[in-house]
């Protein structure tokens, strides 16, 4: 009533469907066709003959010639993800080929070097997060919504197959082979909440690049390609079984396909949504040369794992497995390089990945009334974790503990 106009959304915000706000805006001028965004981001919202606004690709924020982006992929903060991802990834395949070759008996008890090597690239892999974080003596706060938080979930996934892990290790240090089951069961059950999860916590509509089923054949393409050919590499260490590596080039020849096939599909789907085009036209020119690197070490990949496959040889082993690695770290770099929300974040300064970078690279960001946080990881303080330890007294873990057991 008394309003000239009443809409429940307007360019650059959340997406009603997704935030459902119980908010209405009251516009009395008409605005214009083209509404850009001031963050820089390649997308702009064009107005409907309905009225309506409808996200578009605005390629005339910068300039259609490809670079590599090194810099930028090397120092972004969301290198930690990239890691351990790929860290809990390869190890959960590997972890798989450890099971697998037992219970067929094609290989002799799992090997304590190759599991200790495991739990050392998923410890790193979780280390990385963890220090991501902003305080990470609360660490165990991660666990509060498992009701409802896919994140959640995936952390406690993969504790669980990190003790599951350790329980195999512990299993074949103490010759205790009567629970070697048992401790494949928690791994396996920890693998799979674990690796669903990580995939299911990046579907959000929010981020229209993400939200596809290629994120699945990526993960696990990488869980078939480079943590088979990790298995086999660590297993070369005592020498090389001819048939193992070729059961692991067929293997890993799948996951690259799965992966192939996932990325043609994504390039398709990407021009359904507007934040879904600036992501690709970011990743064909800020990042042209590394994405062409990235496909082109795909096609490479294949042909290596045919040829491991019928002449299977340590040579070939040890560079399929640094291609593989390569092709899957540049790919996971650029996966969270690219993303762009369906909102623009923040104000017009904090939050603005263009204001950030120019902060960053000026010496603004050093000023904290700036706003602008330095690319930088956090440094794990003993003394603020011991304080926490300290101060948390036996009724407040138990309480945490029910905290986490009922989620939240």
């Amino acid at each position: 009533e008394n309003r000239e106009q009443a809409k429940t959304n307007i360019p650059g915000f959340p997406t009603t469907n997704i935030t459902h706000p119980n908010i209405r805006f009251q516009q009395t001028k008409d605005t214009q066709r083209d509404m850009t965004r001031p963050d820089g981001m390649p997308i702009k919202y064009h107005k409907t003959d309905e009225g309506e606004f409808r996200s578009m690709l605005d390629n005339k924020k910068h300039s259609h010639q490809k670079h590599w982006g090194l810099d930028k992929l090397f120092a972004s903060h969301e290198n930690a993800h990239a890691i351990f991802t790929i860290c809990a990834q390869a190890v959960m395949g590997a972890t798989m080929w450890v099971m697998a070759l037992d219970l067929l008996g094609l290989v002799e008890r799992p090997s304590i070097f190759v599991l200790s090597v495991l739990l050392v690239l998923l410890g790193y892999g979780l280390f990385k997060l963890n220090m991501h974080l902003g305080k990470p003596q609360f660490f165990y706060r991660g666990f509060y919504n498992l009701r409802h938080s896919p994140v959640s979930r995936e952390i406690a996934g993969v504790s669980l197959f990190f003790m599951g892990l350790m329980a195999m290790l512990v299993v074949q240090i103490l010759s205790l082979d009567f629970l070697l089951p048992m401790a494949y069961g928690v791994a396996f059950f920890g693998l799979v909440l674990g690796s669903y999860y990580m995939m299911k916590l990046y579907l959000i509509p929010a981020r229209a690049f993400w939200n596809h089923w290629q994120t699945g054949t990526a993960f696990y393409g990488t869980m078939l390609s480079l943590g088979g050919l990790l298995f086999a590499v660590l297993l070369s260490v005592f020498g090389a079984n001819p048939k193992v590596l070729s059961f692991v080039a067929v293997v890993a020849v799948v996951g690259l396909v799965l992966e192939s096939i996932g990325l043609v599909a994504h390039k398709k789907a990407n021009q359904k949504t507007g934040e879904g085009q600036a992501a690709d036209f970011e990743q064909t020119t800020t990042f042209g040369k590394t994405e062409r690197l990235r496909y082109t070490l795909l096609g490479v990949n294949v042909l290596l794992m045919f040829a491991l496959m019928f002449n299977p040889n340590l040579w070939l082993l040890g560079i399929g497995f640094l291609s593989v690695l390569t092709s899957v770290y540049l790919g996971r770099i650029l996966f969270y390089a690219v993303v762009i929300p369906t909102t623009m974040p923040g104000a017009f300064f904090w939050k603005n990945d263009q204001f950030k970078a120019h902060a960053i690279e000026s010496g603004l960001s050093d000023m904290p009334q700036m706003g602008v946080m330095p690319q930088r990881h956090h440094k794990f303080d003993v003394k603020a974790l011991m304080t926490v330890i300290k101060q948390t007294t036996l009724k407040d873990a138990f309480a945490q503990i029910k905290s986490i057991v009922n989620g939240g």
